[in-house]
């Protein structure tokens, strides 16, 4: 029977692998959540960041810094070529 996961979990999980920079092995391992379940969260996680840090206008030092370690290009920035 499959097991189900509430989104508070599912989200603590993908918060360790994004921003705490844990590997996603060891979690699936620690935690006993199949890896390619807990991989599915973090790329929802991981999309919902960007799209939220899409939606800001101004952003503090700290948001920046979680902007970068998600890889979402700063929409104030152009990259003139």
């Amino acid at each position: 029977m499959p097991r189900s996961y509430n989104d508070e979990f599912k989200e603590y999980i993908s918060k360790l692998v994004v921003d705490e920079g844990k590997k996603a092995s060891e979690i699936s391992r620690e935690m006993d959540v199949p890896y390619k379940t807990m991989a599915k969260w973090v790329s929802k996680y991981r999309k919902k960041q960007r799209l939220k840090a899409e939606k800001l206008d101004y952003i503090t030092p700290s948001e920046h810094k979680k902007r970068e370690k998600i890889q979402v290009p700063d929409p104030h920035h152009e990259n003139k070529c």
